[in-house]
Order: structure tokens, then C-alpha cells, then sequence
């Protein structure tokens, strides 16, 4: 699971905020973790050119 919130206001709509990034216990270690942030940075590309991440 993760979010992706993209700004609306005009002066900030070029950037998003990406959070909880989060895979359940028993998937860990498989690369599943990798795999959601890097579709969550494919999807945001196509709407913002600044993606802001919470902390690890």
C-alpha cells in the first residue's frame, strides 16, 4: 500500500507527496517494497515534476 496526494493549488500543482509506503510482514524481503514506489513514481511523472517523499 501507498499514497500519492498531488497539490492542487496552482502555485504547487507541480508536485506531489508520496506516503505510507507499507508491505505486510510476511511479503517483506522480496523486493515488493521496491516495486510499489517505483510504480507510484511512474504514475506521479505523469501528473508532477517535484515527488516529495515522507521519511524511511
Amino acid at each position: 500500500m501507498a499514497g500519492l496526494a498531488v497539490y492542487e493549488r496552482a502555485k504547487s500543482s507541480h508536485k506531489g507527496f508520496m506516503w505510507g509506503v507499507y508491505v505486510q510482514a510476511g511479503q517483506r524481503g522480496r523486493g515488493l517494497g521496491k516495486r510499489l514506489v517505483r510504480q507510484v513514481i511512474g504514475q506521479a511523472s505523469r501528473r508532477v515534476i517535484v515527488l516529495e517523499a515522507g521519511r524511511p
